[in-house]
């Protein structure tokens, strides 16, 4: 074979639009797909034969090493997600920014396991998309209860206040600052009427509590 021409598994590889890592039982890279060329910098002469700790020795990569050894001592696929591990490998996209990713790892063997498959998916403009479309959301909501002629206001478990509305300010006589982590049944004229307003909250009632003066 010339030195131009490609392997076949290595072209089916290569024709994958994703990250495609095969490691050995070693967990030392045997295939290395174009799109992992481009996505880190290094081609598949630089990496072959090495672990990956060894091709980022920067990175964290305590996570993806114990996916890696469920799949080839359990037979256990794993999925790691962007979600749950913002930073996996130091991948870049065309344009030089982080890429966002998922990692699937994949035993590879029939009868017996000889090594995994560590797929890669560029996630970057899904994320970005949920990211824009929840701030939006977000905005809305924000404008929604910043204008609101109602109260409106929120508490934890315990009954404290961590969010007051401009109405809220301006029905209690508090600042906003004041209102923040108090008792919010210091808002009420009796516990009574505090936990009336709980209870018809639940029922979907609308009661008319009276405020302390």
């Amino acid at each position: 074979m010339s030195s131009n021409e490609i392997e076949p598994d290595q072209a089916i590889l290569n024709a994958v639009n994703g990250g495609l890592i095969l490691v050995d039982r070693n967990q030392r890279v045997i295939r290395w797909n174009s799109w992992m060329r481009s996505a880190s910098g290094y081609g598949l002469p630089q990496v072959r034969g090495k672990l990956l700790a060894e091709i980022f020795p920067d990175a964290d990569l305590r996570r993806l090493t114990t996916a890696i050894a469920a799949a080839l001592t359990a037979n256990a696929s794993t999925i790691v997600r962007h979600a749950l591990n913002p930073v996996i490998l130091p991948l870049q996209t065309r344009s030089n920014r982080p890429l966002l990713h998922d990692i699937t790892v994949t035993p590879v063997g029939e009868d017996e396991i000889n090594g995994c498959l560590v797929s890669v998916t560029d996630v970057t403009m899904v994320t970005k998309r949920e990211r824009f479309l929840r701030d939006r959301q977000n905005a809305r909501y924000d404008a929604v209860v910043t204008t609101a002629p109602d109260v409106i206001i929120t508490v934890d478990e315990d009954g404290l206040i961590q969010f007051a509305n401009p109405a809220a300010v301006t029905q209690f006589g508090y600042f906003s600052s004041e209102l923040i982590g108090i008792d919010s049944a210091r808002l009420f004229v009796t516990t009574d009427d505090w936990n009336a307003v709980w209870r018809n909250a639940i029922r979907g009632t609308k009661p008319r509590p009276r405020w302390r003066a």
